[in-house]
């Protein structure tokens, strides 16, 4: 069967090129996945079935991983979509199947090897092939009479092809057509990840010191398979996928094979507008910045230490005053001077600014929230109040910023000196359960982590609780990510180990 469908896609292929009259001395390959036997499928809600019709499948190939794009045939087709004769088109059970002639590989030459890749999509699922490289064939130049018959080779595809639900545009360059009507997404677990329903997804990624890294997948399904991808340039489209495992064992996690930090992108920022902020001067007094910066529907909010200042989105300037003015508390004499280790965010599952930093006098928190979605104006547009989290003879350190569904998250780290030398005494998590924190409720539950293993707490640094934007379901997981205590002395230290843990409400109260 395999040996007819190649027998007749060449036929096809060859009147094709015939009939544009195209020659070229690039590498060339079938376009199907037929002479594989692999087909391709999605993965919904728990449940594994061919890729249904509207999918939309694209060979890639290039000289390597970081060059490819869109094989096209001889008549400017360069994908296919999927029909209903496709599914299971090679008997029952074998996936769906595509098949779009033949085409040239871009910057490979003809009879050199090609590094490939097929990707499918179908809304907002979408999966890929393993990146795999082979050898390709030529399209000699029609001339004689018979002229002479095109000889590209089979696409070798390593395995059956997954689509899962991603929540994101597809990962394509373009397919000639229409684009498939989008299906409704599977509902989500608590994690930020489907199409897992009981699941709640992360990654961990552990620096081997030696130019790789070592990701592991948590919270995964038993005999799912999962997909590795990377990305050198964030401007393109097209992720490789550099490893499919699955949690065969069930116990929860993968461990990925290292990745060099050369196959990942060097930066996760890009800007096409570059302004200046603020700058010493605009500081007057302070020559640490202490830098942190949000964006909302229509504005930048950067604030630093002893400044706050808000921009629109070409980067001007609308406004500015000082923290210490900023966070003022009517009726308090809160903050009793300038706050430091500034934070801000924006809450967009509630339209709100947050905001908060440690007064340096007194040690305790100032938090700051807006009244709807505009940071502006400074003065008035925002509700402060004082979280009591200082400790006699500790200062505070390092506040972070965290938002669920669930609630707002202050986390303060707390540390005494001995000697000029700083020991950490604990971190503290300020918990605000919504949508009180926004309605004036003082209702707050405040967690303590200290250092001491022994009383079955962490020996962390510093806490980041989650700015989680999926719509976690009541009573769901809030995660906090703590980095550990360095490691090593003097010079040669270390960062120490990334704990996890998590938070849950009942009711109002977290734990």
């Amino acid at each position: 069967m395999k040996a007819n469908r190649a027998l007749r896609t060449l036929a096809v292929a060859g009147g094709l090129t015939l009939l544009a009259l195209h020659a070229n001395a690039d590498g060339t390959v079938l376009c199907n996945n037929y002479d594989s036997g692999y087909g391709i499928w999605i993965v919904q809600n728990g449940v594994t079935n061919p890729a249904p019709a509207g999918t939309m499948v694209q060979v890639l190939g290039g000289p390597d991983a970081d060059h490819l794009s869109a094989v096209t045939n001889t008549l400017g087709v360069d994908g296919y979509t999927i029909t209903s004769g496709d599914l299971n088109a090679m008997g029952s059970g074998t996936g769906s199947f595509f098949d779009y002639s033949f085409g040239p590989v871009a910057g490979v030459t003809a009879s050199n090897n090609a590094v490939l890749q097929v990707v499918a999509w179908y809304g907002s699922y979408i999966g890929g092939s393993a990146v795999w490289t082979q050898a390709t064939g030529s399209d000699p130049a029609p001339s004689g009479s018979p002229p002479p018959t095109p000889t590209p080779t089979v696409l070798n595809l390593p395995g059956r092809i997954y689509m899962f639900y991603s929540g994101m545009a597809p990962i394509h360059g373009g397919v000639t057509g229409a684009a498939p009507t989008p299906v409704a997404p599977a509902p989500l677990g608590p994690g930020p990840l489907g199409p897992y329903p009981s699941g709640s997804l992360w990654l961990s990624i552990t620096n081997n010191r030696n130019g790789t890294v070592t990701p592991t997948l948590h919270g995964t399904e038993p005999g799912y398979p999962y997909t590795l991808l990377t990305n050198t340039d964030l401007n393109s489209p097209v992720w490789t996928p550099r490893q499919v495992l699955a949690d065969t064992s069930g116990s929860g996690q993968i461990g990925f094979d290292a990745v060099s930090t050369t196959d990942t992108a060097k930066t996760f920022f890009r800007t096409a507008i570059g302004f200046q902020g603020i700058n010493g001067g605009d500081q007057s007094a302070y020559d640490i910045a202490d830098t942190d910066g949000a964006v909302g529907p229509s504005n930048f909010v950067e604030i630093v230490n002893f400044k706050i200042a808000v921009y629109d989105k070409a980067g001007n300037r609308l406004t500015n005053m000082p923290t210490v003015s900023f966070f003022a508390v009517p009726g308090t004499g809160y903050p009793s001077n300038s706050p430091l280790d500034a934070r801000v965010i924006y809450d967009q599952q509630s339209g709100r600014w947050l905001a908060c930093g440690v007064d340096s006098l007194s040690q305790q928190i100032v938090f700051a929230y807006t009244t709807n979605s505009s940071p502006l104006p400074l003065t008035d547009g925002w509700t402060k109040k004082v979280l009591m989290l200082a400790k006699a003879g500790d200062d505070c350190d390092s506040p972070t910023l965290g938002v669920d569904t669930g609630g707002v998250y202050v986390s303060v780290l707390r540390f005494f000196r001995t000697n000029g030398v700083a020991v950490i005494d604990d971190n503290v998590i300020a918990c605000m359960p919504k949508p009180g924190v926004y309605q004036g409720s003082n209702t707050m539950t405040v967690l303590t982590n200290t250092t001491q293993t022994a009383n079955g707490d962490l020996p962390t640094w510093k806490v980041q609780v989650a700015v989680n934007l999926d719509s976690a379901p009541l009573g769901g997981w809030a995660w906090c990510i703590a980095k550990g205590l360095p490691q090593g002395t003097g010079t040669y230290y270390w960062p120490g180990t990334n704990y996890y843990r998590r938070i849950q409400w009942t009711g109002t109260s977290a734990s």
